[in-house]
């Protein structure tokens, strides 16, 4: 119960980093804890610029924060990094030789002084314009990161992508709730607050104008909704699991794709907001801040769409991508480096979620998501 507790207030504690990034330092101590870990740090970057959106860290003291940057541009483990998907957690084991790390620079100048010796790695981004990586820092005095530390890495993997995606697409710097509350309206983002039976409590400018255009999202007689029956569903799904705590969110809601009569699909992202004391600033009745986007204001991975319209885990919706774009599950498992019965497992898993019961079934399903083409992330 304990550990359930500490996961929870923890989920919690990223999920506030969605409209404050300076609470980064806060969320990360905690999931450091949750490892006994000694740092723990988030980065994310634009993939053609390599301009920084996003480098916080936590247990890391100067002169080391300085010195970082320095070092880990040279390091063989960021080729590694590059080569990760997004929600692979990997220990430093599985990227790197430990002896031959210890040879390094970096280790003796910068991981030892600290008492560091391995890490927890998470990949959070890695697409045309952005890759992220999320992660902590372990120490000489617990055992190497093993599978547990992984289990825990996969459970925040959809909670640490929401937040930095929603901070992403506010571009809200260090800017605190109480500030944010009051730039909203002013916002190009549609922000559209719900509370628990759906109805509207509050909209600002920019989701007025998709509220009031009735295509693909609405508001009728105050409730808000979605026209899609699978988007519908999906989105009430994630409504309803935001009222159920920051932990029940997993990928509900989660670059959800809402089809359009009058042009491309709209976005979807769905924060809870119940349970997060600075989230409660924006809208104190609200169950939920819903983030109205355009799939050009960033790309949407075929693999969340698909988790978000279907409930799937972010493993599934990856080799579903795969069958829909019309590999047989012998080269899928090749391809992603699984046992054969692994992949006929989960098909058997997507079936049943997708209410399908033949690949050309699912072939036909993706291609009728709209502004997905399925092909492999």
């Amino acid at each position: 119960m304990s550990d359930t507790h500490a996961l929870s207030q923890t989920i919690g504690s990223i999920y506030n980093c969605a409209i404050d990034p300076s609470l980064w330092p806060v969320a990360l101590e905690r999931v450091a804890r949750l490892f006994g870990g000694r740092t723990a740090s988030i980065g994310i970057s634009d993939t053609l610029t390599r301009e920084t959106i996003i480098r916080t860290s936590w247990g890391v003291s100067e002169p080391y924060e300085s010195s970082y940057a320095g070092y880990v541009a040279t390091l063989p483990v960021y080729q590694s990094y590059a080569r990760m998907q997004v929600e692979e957690a990997k220990g430093g084991a599985m990227l790197y030789d430990i002896e031959a790390f210890k040879k390094t620079d970096f280790y003796r100048e910068w991981a030892a002084p600290q008492g560091l010796i391995d890490v927890a790695a998470l990949c959070i981004m890695n697409d045309s314009s952005r890759f992220g990586m999320f992660g902590v820092n372990t120490g000489t005095d617990r055992p190497l990161v093993g599978e547990r530390d992984l289990k825990i890495l996969r459970m925040l993997a959809p909670h640490v992508r929401r937040a930095a995606t929603i901070s992403d697409l506010l571009d809200t710097s260090a800017l605190s709730a109480r500030r944010l509350e009051a730039l909203i309206d002013g916002l190009d983002l549609g922000i559209a607050f719900v509370d628990q039976s759906m109805r509207l409590v509050h909209a600002n400018d920019a989701a007025r104008r998709y509220l009031d255009a009735g295509d693909g999202i609405t508001c009728h007689a105050g409730r808000i909704g979605v026209s899609a029956p699978r988007s519908r569903d999906a989105f009430e799904h994630a409504l309803e699991r935001a009222g159920r705590g920051d932990a029940e969110m997993g990928r509900a809601g989660f670059s959800l794709p809402v089809p359009r009569h009058g042009g491309d699909p709209l976005v979807l992202h769905v924060l809870p907001l119940a349970r997060g004391e600075g989230r409660r600033l924006l809208a104190p009745s609200s169950l939920a801040a819903v983030f109205i986007t355009s799939p050009d204001a960033r790309p949407v991975a075929a693999a969340d769409a698909l988790a978000s319209l279907f409930d799937l885990t972010r493993v599934e919706a990856v080799t579903l991508t795969h069958l829909s774009a019309g590999s047989s599950p012998g080269e899928v498992a090749s391809r992603l480096g699984m046992p054969l019965s692994t992949v006929k497992s989960q098909l058997k898993r997507i079936f049943r979620k997708t209410g399908t019961s033949r690949q050309p079934e699912l072939v036909h399903l993706v291609s009728g998501v709209g502004f997905m083409r399925p092909t492999a992330p």
